[in-house]
């Protein structure tokens, strides 16, 4: 087809609260587009939109909620086949966040709660099949 669809579903089961950890939902739908250069390597771009159910709401200081977009994606990445089993993976992408969604909103239980967004990020996966 033209576009691969994603879509994932995540429950975090933390604690909310000044700890930090996160306990609710968390959801994220986008494309991806998988092109072919050799017989080993392919260029795989994506793009999506995330979404919060009360994933960062922390009941210890007055139940804040967080619910509603959290952020857009891009993502580019290169797998290159080494061998039936073994395929190595550099890829790149980048989180953003318009002001009043909620990574880049004050939505922090603590005053001076920083935004998350804005982030380019990047690595190498090496997945060995058995």
């Amino acid at each position: 087809g033209f576009a691969t669809l994603a879509f994932e579903a995540n429950k975090a089961f933390g604690g909310g609260g000044a700890g930090g950890s996160a306990h609710g939902y968390y959801y994220q739908l986008g494309l991806e587009k998988s092109f072919g250069l050799t017989d080993n390597i392919s260029l795989v771009l994506g793009t999506g939109v995330g979404y919060s159910d009360n994933y960062f709401a922390a009941p210890g200081f007055g139940g804040l909620s967080d619910s509603g977009w959290n952020h857009y994606y891009v993502t580019a990445s290169l797998p290159i086949v080494l061998n039936c089993r073994t395929t190595l993976t550099p890829y790149i992408g980048y989180n953003g966040a318009p002001d009043t969604w909620i990574a880049d909103g004050n939505f922090g239980p603590l005053p001076g709660s920083l935004p998350q967004s804005d982030i380019l990020h990047g690595g190498v996966t090496l997945s060995v099949t058995f």
